[in-house]
């Protein structure tokens, strides 16, 4: 269904849906077999995609999330594929698959990521935080710019371009000490890319934004001690942690019509703590 707000001939109901319709397109996620990866294709699917590949590291994980997603959407197509997005030859590989089996890639959701909760304080200096700083920093920048470089190639043949929504963070506007330093420093990152990459894809009508979340529960939240998540819940003017589904809501905006004057924007989705950090 495709927004005209001068089509008289649509409910307001039907215009509402149509506003942030997503039919016909096809999405393509990293760190697609869980998590706010995975709560986002549910999203567009609910939205009208045709289609997604969600392509992760975990392979026994995306097959229950493929399987998961059939049953909930039979006619949609739904296809997975393993892939390390440190290694740009894997990532493009998932091109290649992508474009064999799908009619157009219209939405790019580069999620995956790690946040290592290692620091100089572990007992193996050289084993640890040196390690989790360099993988942090491969998987959440380095994976994510390799692939909207190598997908967005792709994208830029496509007559009206596509979307790309990136996941940056709270702490990449307001980094802190009792956040992993690379997690933050990766974030931050993205938050530079996002609007470096909007300018280079200007002329190919691919719109590149991101998402800020907050304290949201998640896979990667999960191992906080409940005295961390206190105090965090505490500092945030809603005194909680956020949902995924109340995350995705930002994603179908950036992803349709809806969204279609936006590149190098971010939205803040943190429950207002940001603000109480200034």
């Amino acid at each position: 269904m495709k927004f005209d707000p001068n089509d008289t001939s649509m409910s307001a109901r039907d215009k509402a849906f149509a506003r942030f319709s997503v039919e016909g397109k096809n999405v393509v996620v990293t760190g697609g077999a869980r998590g706010l990866g995975l709560a986002c294709v549910y999203a567009l699917f609910e939205h009208g995609a045709t289609g997604a590949l969600l392509l992760d590291i975990n392979e026994p994980a995306l097959e229950k999330t493929k399987e998961a997603l059939g049953k909930v959407f039979p006619d949609r197509k739904v296809l997975t594929k393993v892939v390390d997005v440190t290694d740009p030859k894997s990532i493009k590989q998932a091109v290649e698959y992508a474009v064999a089996n799908l009619a157009s890639i219209d939405i790019l959701l580069p999620f995956a990521g790690v946040g290592e909760l290692t620091g100089p304080d572990d007992d193996d200096i050289e084993n640890s935080w040196i390690h989790s700083w360099e993988r942090i920093l491969k998987v959440n920048l380095s994976g994510v710019y390799y692939t909207s470089i190598l997908f967005g190639e792709q994208m830029s043949e496509n007559e009206n371009g596509g979307a790309i929504v990136m996941v940056a963070s709270l702490v990449g506007h307001q980094g802190s000490g009792a956040i992993p330093h690379a997690y933050a420093a990766s974030k931050a990152a993205i938050l530079n890319l996002r609007t470096t990459l909007a300018d280079m894809y200007r002329g190919n009508s691919i719109r590149v934004n991101s998402i800020s979340p907050g304290f949201i529960d998640t896979d990667m939240t999960a191992p906080l001690p409940d005295a961390v998540r206190d105090i965090f819940s505490q500092i945030t003017p809603i005194p909680r942690f956020g949902k995924v589904d109340e995350i995705t809501g930002a994603v179908v905006l950036l992803a349709s019509d809806a969204g279609s004057y936006m590149t190098g924007a971010d939205i803040l989705i943190d429950g207002g703590a940001l603000n109480s950090y200034m």
